[in-house]
């Protein structure tokens, strides 16, 4: 709690730093900047160097599908570590500072890479939802615009098995099951197969209820557990579309020695791995 209400962050590090994922890369500041999207990246994948491809692949994403995006100059937490520990006063400052910084961007649209930001963006910021902002997790709005022919894929991918981790705030809290797997159905060359335990039905990938900021004795079976599932249906690839089950996912696979045969990957990695050239 202190890393956040000092940084704000759980990860000690600094706010000059939270834009470092997206060196060299051009997108807009908000709120100097105007734009009709909001792109939240959120801690984890701010700080954490093997999960900053993700941000740059989204950004990717949007540029190849015409968005017109920004990134807040100086992002902080959402809260969600801040509610599920329990301190509610600085909880409450959190989601207020948010609140006024989101509104003052004049955004219409809000997309997160988080499912944990995802759910307390719609569950606790009144204020957007009064205002008329739409909410969305990154998976959701994917798959829009690739009903809106917005996503154009390469169509010499080498064949691959994919299997996809439903994290607990999407599937199990938003229902949110489908959005990832039709944008995997539609990669060329890409074969979707399911784990024994998957949807609604899917485990936990251990790292919820503030666990992956805490050392806990045999807390990581459930992320080797998903990783045994996954190598029985033949994947070679892991897809998830958060930032924790993509951690305690590739812990897990790191920890059984799997790791150069089943890779853990983020959905928007392989989505941005896929575009065709628009140039071409």
């Amino acid at each position: 709690m202190e890393q956040i209400y000092s940084h704000g962050n759980p990860y000690q590090e600094a706010q000059e730093n939270r834009l470092a994922w997206g060196s060299g890369l051009e997108f807009k500041r908000l709120p100097e900047e105007k734009a009709e999207t909001l792109f939240y990246v959120g801690c984890t994948t701010s700080y954490e160097p093997e999960l900053q491809n993700v941000a740059r692949s989204l950004v990717r994403i949007f540029q190849h599908a015409g968005v017109d995006f920004g990134v807040l100059a100086e992002e902080k937490c959402c809260a969600d570590p801040v509610d599920k520990m329990g301190d509610m006063f600085l909880y409450q400052e959190l989601v207020e500072q948010n609140e006024e910084a989101f509104l003052a961007c004049g955004c219409s649209r809000l997309v997160t890479v988080s499912p944990h930001c995802f759910h307390t963006f719609t569950q606790s910021y009144e204020q957007l939802t009064a205002a008329g902002m739409e909410i969305l997790h990154y998976t959701m709005y994917l798959e829009k615009l690739l009903g809106d022919g917005c996503l154009r894929f390469n169509d010499d991918s080498s064949p691959v098995k994919i299997t996809y981790h439903d994290p607990c705030y999407l599937g199990k809290h938003h229902d949110i099951l489908e959005a990832p797997r039709n944008l995997l159905r539609r990669l060329p060359a890409v074969e979707l197969v399911e784990m024994e335990q998957h949807g609604r039905d899917s485990l936990c990938c251990g790292g919820g209820g503030g666990r992956m900021f805490h050392e806990v004795e045999g807390n990581n079976w459930l992320g080797e557990t998903r990783i045994r599932q996954a190598l029985d249906v033949g994947a070679g690839i892991v897809a998830t579309a958060c930032p924790w089950c993509h951690v305690m996912l590739d812990n897990a696979a790191k920890n059984l020695g799997v790791e150069n045969q089943l890779r853990v990957l983020d959905l928007a990695e392989i989505v941005a791995g896929c575009l065709r050239d628009n140039s071409k």
